[in-house]
């Protein structure tokens, strides 16, 4: 669990308040982004973005802000499901396109998440999507990897953190709380 976290919260260092970048202006080129991380309210809770720039370049995540820890009981492990992209962008940022196929790829694991994982945070970088997820012992990280077609561009790890390590780091990362 270590290994994965460490990065991870290198990362999210990254996206302190002290960090945080302004939104990127719009064109043609931009991210595809919503304007609301939570999908329209598809997804469960609610949920804030940050940007910043990591290793030169823009790290964007998107998390929910409250989701109830003591799910964590009944969800103590962390599975991370990670797509690796080629962007059309300089920044590495997914395109309109690519974003489009990350939503309906983030809409069909949520669909089989129902009642055995919950999503917590979505980030991309550097070529990168990962989504964050609790889960319980049924959620089956491989069942998520079925959603894509390409299962050599897709990676995934399950660690157990009953005690929300990962979300209580990315929340005071973000928040300052």
């Amino acid at each position: 669990m270590k290994r994965r976290l460490i990065p991870v919260c290198l990362m999210l260092a990254a996206c302190g308040q002290s960090n945080m970048a302004p939104p990127p202006e719009k064109s043609a080129d931009a991210p595809a982004f919503s304007n609301s991380p939570s999908r329209g309210s598809a997804r469960a809770g609610n949920w804030a973005r940050a940007s910043a720039e990591h290793q030169g370049k823009p790290i964007v995540w998107e998390y929910r802000e409250d989701f109830p820890t003591e799910k964590l009981q009944q969800m103590p492990q962390l599975m991370v499901v990670s797509l690796f992209y080629e962007p059309s962008r300089e920044d590495a940022l997914p395109n309109a396109g690519q974003e489009a196929r990350f939503d309906l790829a983030e809409e069909r694991m949520r669909e089989l998440a129902k009642g055995k994982a919950e999503l917590v945070a979505a980030m991309s970088w550097n070529r990168q999507h990962d989504w964050y997820f609790y889960g319980t012992a049924q959620a089956s990280q491989a069942e998520f990897r079925k959603v894509f077609a390409d299962a050599e561009r897709v990676a995934g790890t399950v660690e157990d953190d009953a005690t929300g390590k990962f979300y209580s780091t990315l929340l005071k990362r973000m928040t300052g709380k």
